[in-house]
């Protein structure tokens, strides 16, 4: 997979090479840093064959950290992962701590001017667009990353981040699309958020955060998770993207940002009938008081360990808990310095042959939702290895 890299730009392409697995591509552009790692794993150690006909993953793999210079996503930054698993093969994506985005800059800072020139990268698939800015002289309103995963058929993405973690003032987008090649490939991917730097005393004071994770079974949208916050900016009413004003323009299926020169970032949001409503009228207020959020998506394909833990999540469902402990009320909010569990929903859905699930989570801490998704992803630690897990959110 050839691709030209310009900076902002990122590219992992993970495959095979006698019997073994190998990363054909890693590489990445200032602001943004690709360091593979070792995977310590039993099935890295054996010699597998892949069957052509029906291509399944053996639990062979890579793993890539995704990092970025400075520990964090400074204002302006536009990131561009395009990352392509071919069949029979894993590949894990971590990250080396939260994911920092630093506060916006003002109109009047002289840094904010103009992104500086540089050409298109070509598309990880054929005939789709890039998903970075348009034009060379959009002005920097905002932080963006923006991910296009291809995964074959037996080929599996196992894309385990730490949170995200806006700091006061910060304005952030982030786009993740997972394309399918076949029935049979298989991720697990983890998106989730906290309020801010808690030991600042930061709580959801961020100007701006924006996600949309899409995933499609070649050109078949099958599942799509949006969250917009923001008190400043509203998000585009339409079926395709979720984005903030000014908007994000929808080019053939995918996202690029297309920020008008001339915006106004100081006008709030509409407030047409808001105004008469009763409190909380905030987002922070609405999402009180719980510090982090995420969601989970677990695609098994033809990998065998990844739906007995989807079966397992759906049987843990059925028996109404929170964090192992039996209550029907679980899903009213825990009380400030009392319950620290963790309040989840796990919805399981199936489209053209593509069975899913989605479990979406919050908490008043951060680490009750790690030791969640560790608990319950632990059939994962043999196969992506020893080493890779015991880091992994850490």
């Amino acid at each position: 997979m050839a691709t030209s890299i310009v900076p902002g730009h990122g590219v992992v392409h993970c495959g095979r090479v006698a019997h073994q697995p190998k990363l054909f591509q890693c590489v990445g552009q200032y602001p943004v840093k690709l360091i593979p790692t070792r995977v310590h794993s039993s099935a890295n150690r054996q010699a597998r064959p892949l069957c052509a006909s029906e291509p399944q993953w053996t639990g062979q793999s890579c793993a890539v950290y995704i990092v970025t210079y400075g520990g964090g996503i400074v204002h302006g930054d536009r990131i561009q992962l395009d990352i392509h698993v071919d069949p029979g093969v894993g590949l894990t994506l971590l990250t080396q701590g939260s994911t920092k985005v630093f506060r916006a800059r003002k109109p009047h800072d002289a840094a904010i001017a103009l992104q500086p020139k540089s050409a298109q990268p070509p598309s990880a698939t054929p005939g789709t667009t890039s998903l970075l800015p348009t034009t060379d002289t959009a002005p920097a309103l905002f932080s963006s990353q923006y991910a296009t995963i291809t995964v074959a058929p037996g080929g599996c993405l196992v894309y385990l981040p730490s949170p995200v973690t806006c700091f006061r003032g910060s304005r952030y987008v982030q786009r993740q699309r997972i394309t399918l090649q076949s029935p049979r490939s298989s991720a697990v991917f983890l998106d989730w958020f906290t309020g801010g730097r808690s030991s600042r005393g930061e709580l959801w004071e961020f100007d701006l955060y924006n996600s949309i994770n899409t995933v499609l079974l070649n050109d078949r949208p099958i599942f799509k998770d949006a969250v917009h916050l923001s008190d400043r900016f509203q998000a585009v009413p339409d079926h395709t993207a979720c984005a903030p004003r000014p908007t994000l323009t929808t080019i053939d299926g995918t996202i690029a940002s297309a920020m008008s020169p001339d915006a106004d970032l100081d006008t709030p949001a509409s407030t047409s009938s808001s105004s008469t409503r009763p409190l909380p009228n905030t987002f922070a207020e609405r999402l009180h008081p719980f510090q982090c959020f995420a969601v989970l998506v677990i695609l098994p394909g033809a990998s065998a360990c990844l739906a007995q833990i989807r079966q397992d999540l759906l049987a843990f469902q059925a028996q109404d808990k929170i964090s192992g402990a039996a209550d029907p009320s679980f899903r009213r909010p825990p009380t400030a310095g009392g319950n620290a569990a963790v309040v989840y929903s796990v919805s399981d859905f199936e489209q053209d042959g593509v069975a899913g699930v989605a479990v979406r989570l919050s908490a008043m801490y951060t680490e009750a939702i790690t030791a969640w998704i560790r608990q319950h992803l632990a059939a994962l630690e043999p196969v992506i290895g020893g080493n890779i897990w015991t880091s992994m959110m850490a």
